[in-house]
């Protein structure tokens, strides 16, 4: 595959173990190898949209209204495309919201802010472990599909 197609398609693939993860590894290697910098850059953000795509997956097998709700935010952070993880407070509320103790409307705050702050994260190791060029050209890769989603889920409501 080389490096052109192996990086982004390595990103894709392993964002599904720990995007965060991911992003330092490919920060890394793009300091290490600056010839590297634009696989290692798209490796990134294809990590990034693995996030989205996981957490549907997620919201799906545990609360299909929580997923519903969510589905036109999730798609626009997938499209554009912690201090906490993104994962965990989602399975937690869609749990809550699969229980009847929350409604889905109310599981979006919480879910979005997890997302936020996974985010907030992966940019931090990204500048920690690599470069502030490698940081600035994820950053769009990263704040675009989170702003795309609250903007999506504010529409809504």
């Amino acid at each position: 595959m080389g490096t052109c197609f192996g990086l982004p398609a390595t990103g894709l693939a392993s964002g599904f173990v720990s995007s965060t993860a991911t992003i330092g590894a490919m920060a890394a290697l793009a300091k290490k190898a600056p010839v590297s910098m634009n696989a290692a850059v798209a490796g990134a953000v294809f990590s990034a949209v693995a996030t989205f795509v996981q957490l549907s997956s997620l919201l799906a097998a545990l609360s299909r209204a929580t997923l519903l709700l969510l589905a036109p935010a999730l798609a626009a952070g997938a499209l554009v495309a912690g201090f906490a993880d993104a994962h965990s407070p989602a399975i937690s509320v869609a749990s809550l919201v699969a229980g009847a103790k929350m409604a889905p409307r109310e599981a979006m705050l919480p879910i979005l802010a997890a997302v936020t702050s996974n985010t907030v994260s992966k940019l931090v190791v990204a500048r920690g472990m690599g470069s502030q060029a490698f940081l600035l050209r994820i950053a769009p890769g990263g704040v675009a599909p989170v702003a795309a989603a609250w903007a999506a889920a504010l529409v809504l409501g």
